[in-house]
């Protein structure tokens, strides 16, 4: 049988712990069939890069290990290094070294890449145990680089808007990630963004009868 070498050297933002950084690589030399052939950290980048060997299924299980480990490790709210950064994990490359094409590492850096991204919207669905009335899906817009979190609020009285985009902003910010925009498509009750203004504007005694479009149909 032939052999399968993918090589994989994902960077995370942390160079300075090293308590941190054996951490990791101990959880992933535990993953069956992947090998950490080596470790690199520089202090000042507040850096760490990992080369990792092994097939598609080693680096399919892997790779969340690290996202998992890392995330829950580093605040990037308090992180700084003089490299750029743009999560806890950084960048992920697959590169393919034995037995595979470069589309099949490709196909394998989509699939890791989107089992990582809806795990948000995996934690507000109700039928995955988060928030009642919210039906959500992730959906990559690869055009854009970005993972969308689409969802249906079946019940905005009880769940509402607001409280399912803060959870939102909260599950993202595990995983390194800023919420970039929010859209609404379709009509919406306008009780529902008063719900919200009302949240985010901290307003006190608000009333629906101050908004003047309100006054002037009635």
């Amino acid at each position: 049988m032939a052999m399968t070498v993918i090589e994989c050297v994902p960077n995370i933002s942390e160079g300075r712990r090293a308590d941190v950084i054996s951490f990791i690589a101990d959880s992933l030399r535990a993953v069956p069939g992947l090998r950490v052939l080596g470790v690199q950290s520089d202090p000042a980048h507040n850096r760490s890069v990992f080369t990792l060997a092994g097939d598609e299924k080693a680096l399919a299980i892997g790779i969340p290990t690290l996202f998992e480990k890392a995330i829950a490790a580093i605040d990037l709210r308090t992180h700084a290094g003089e490299h750029p950064r743009m999560g806890a994990v950084d960048v992920v490359p697959f590169i393919p070294i034995e037995g595979v094409t470069m589309e099949a590492c490709v196909a394998l850096a989509k699939s890791v890449a989107a089992d990582v991204a809806k795990k948000i919207a995996q934690a507000i669905r109700m039928s995955s145990g988060g928030l009642r009335f919210v039906k959500a899906m992730g959906i990559p817009l690869e055009g854009r680089g970005l993972v969308q979190v689409s969802m249906n609020l079946t019940n905005y009285e009880k769940t509402p808007i607001f409280r399912v985009f803060e959870l939102v902003k909260r599950e993202a910010a595990r995983y390194g990630v800023q919420v970039l925009e929010s859209e609404i498509v379709g009509l919406v009750p306008s009780a529902a963004l008063t719900q919200t203004a009302e949240y985010f504007l901290q307003l006190e005694g608000f009333s629906a009868d101050q908004i003047l479009e309100k006054k002037l149909a009635d």
